[in-house]
């Protein structure tokens, strides 16, 4: 369960950096890819990751590639 944790927190924060690089607020994120901006605070934070489909989406909205977030 620990290299979940940590896959989990590596992928959070890869999204914040990439949110943040782009000037995007969680809410502006959440909007774009149809969650609540909790949902982008949570896996921003480690404590839940977004499905296949919205991780697809949150690479496009973000001009980063999947792989990119998931390392």
């Amino acid at each position: 369960m620990k290299e979940k944790d940590e896959i989990a927190k590596r992928l959070g924060a890869n999204i914040a950096n990439a949110r943040r690089a782009r000037g995007l607020t969680q809410a502006q994120v959440a909007k774009s890819v149809f969650v609540t901006a909790q949902a982008v605070s949570k896996w921003e934070s480690g404590k839940s990751q977004p499905d296949v489909g919205t991780l697809f989406a949150l690479s496009q909205l973000l001009g980063v590639t999947t792989d990119e977030l998931l390392k």
